[in-house]
């Protein structure tokens, strides 16, 4: 059975696409058979994993649209997964096309649904399932994401004086889901995002988080700002692809290890 993680964030730019696609990237490299699932229609885990293709230029028949096609059976996920130029990690894009697709279904149960089902149908292809969610507090992406997952990291940007506003309704919204549904998420972890231990408002944000949700709950881990990202966006690369002696890569590969501590997992098929 794989281990579904969902990113999660009610606000844009947080660096969420950033941390599942760098995370996923180095639990590939780390052995682990990895799938990013692409819930956002903005697409930009599509673009960065497809190295810059554009998400609308993948058919509807390859994409997150065809779990929620009227017109066929639900696919499995292993079905749509794409391979990435990294050995063991794949994606399934997304982009604006869903929209009219989850409309059409109407009132189907697989509106909401749909992803926990096309799991069902593969559940041992993957180690990890990774899942990019949109910027919202609502929505049927976002529902289907946290229906499927088993384990939420929030993330949170320490740039912002705003950042922690809104989350506890992110997570009020994770609990009524748990009260609703049989299959139960957890938040696994708070990850701190555009972290630079040196600033006052890095350092307030971050003991204000720890007061809020507890030191256990946040990663030890934050991940540093850097133009170098951008960069190897551009070029289609992953972060310590791009730049493997960089601080982000490392923050990367140290973030790595601790979610791998937290789920007592200390090799590919443990």
């Amino acid at each position: 059975m794989a281990i579904k993680i969902a990113f999660a964030n009610h606000k844009g730019g947080v660096g969420k696409t950033v941390c599942v696609v760098n995370t996923a990237h180095r639990l590939a490299k780390m052995g682990f058979k990895v799938l990013v699932v692409d819930c956002d229609a903005q697409g930009n885990a599509t673009s960065t994993l497809g190295a810059g293709k554009e998400p609308l230029s993948y058919p509807a028949a390859q994409t997150l649209s065809a779990i929620f096609s009227i017109e066929a059976d639900t696919p499995s996920l292993s079905s749509l997964a794409i391979p990435t130029k990294t050995e063991g990690l794949s994606f399934i894009p997304n982009n604006l096309d869903i929209y009219s697709s989850i409309t059409n279904l109407g009132e189907s149960p697989r509106k909401f649904f749909g992803i926990s089902r096309a799991y069902e149908m593969s559940p041992k292809d993957f180690d990890f399932i990774l899942f990019d969610t949109p910027p919202s507090l609502e929505g049927v992406l976002l529902t289907n994401a946290l229906i499927a997952t088993d384990h939420v990291i929030i993330v949170v940007e320490s740039e912002s004086t705003y950042a922690l506003s809104g989350i506890k309704n992110l997570i009020k919204a994770i609990v009524g889901l748990n009260r609703e549904i049989t299959h139960q998420t957890s938040i696994l972890g708070y990850l701190l995002t555009k972290f630079d231990g040196r600033t006052n408002a890095a350092k307030t944000l971050k003991n204000a988080a720890t007061e809020l949700f507890g030191v256990e709950r946040l990663f030890d881990t934050g991940i540093p700002n850097s133009t170098k990202v951008n960069q190897s966006i551009m070029k289609g690369e992953m972060i310590c692809d791009f730049d493997p002696e960089g601080n982000i890569c490392k923050a990367f590969k140290s973030f790595t290890q601790e979610l791998l501590n937290r789920l007592d997992i200390n090799k590919p098929g443990e």
